[in-house]
């Protein structure tokens, strides 16, 4: 009986002390609301909002590889995508579509969404000799150059020369630019993911990954 309490309180005593290294951990982490550059362009509510896309992408990528520590987390995760700057069909890496318009939701409500990403729906799809007019089902999205999520890559890009060459990018094509996609991938390693910001980017960066039209229209016919 007395090992049994003295198992237990030691069993207490150890969830004890990694719920404190935990949030420990937690408060050692650069937080969005402390960000100068965050704050010139967002209000604290929308920081928030925020906040809520960087801890879906926390959990998703803890998901995937069970590291505790944030930056080697990021890290081991955006290792395992296998991309080259060539590429330009992302199918296998990217977020499963409903998964990620779910989490949407609430973000299109407030608003933040439209700051960052535009949501489109063509009136036509064309792939190979399938046409398909004013298609319901199917929906894209980008970076939206025109939101104020691209006012902040451009202060980045004027405090750190990798991101300046991200911003030039976007702003080039008007959206996520395929070499960026590439060149993310391979500088990987030379990126820290401490900072909140930079969290933030690798997040909206995943989540604006997708199928080619090709195999999202053959999968929808495949469906019917």
């Amino acid at each position: 009986m007395r090992k049994t309490i003295t198992t237990m309180r030691l069993n207490t005593i150890v969830i004890i002390s990694l719920l404190l290294i935990t949030i420990g951990c937690e408060n050692a982490q650069d937080k969005l609301i402390d960000d100068e550059l965050v704050k010139q362009v967002f209000t604290e509510e929308e920081i928030h909002s925020l906040d809520k896309i960087i801890n879906f992408f926390d959990s998703l990528t803890y998901n995937k590889t069970y590291i505790n520590e944030i930056d080697n987390r990021y890290h081991s995760f955006f290792d395992s995508l296998d991309i080259t700057l060539d590429d330009c069909n992302y199918t296998d890496i990217c977020i499963n579509e409903r998964i990620r318009d779910n989490f949407f939701k609430p973000l299109k409500l407030n608003g933040i969404f439209y700051e960052i990403w535009v949501w489109e729906n063509p009136i036509l799809v064309r792939t190979n000799d399938t046409v398909i007019n004013n298609p319901d089902f199917y929906f894209s999205i980008d970076l939206n150059n025109q939101g104020r999520y691209f006012q902040l890559l451009e202060l980045m890009s004027e405090h750190d020369k990798y991101f300046d060459g991200i911003y030039k990018s976007c702003s080039g094509v008007g959206g996520l630019a395929p070499t960026v996609v590439g060149g993310f991938i391979e500088n990987n390693e030379n990126i820290t993911y401490d900072k909140a910001r930079i969290r933030l980017w690798a997040a909206i960066f995943y989540l604006t990954l997708e199928a080619p039209v090709e195999v999202r229209l053959e999968k929808y016919l495949n469906n019917q």
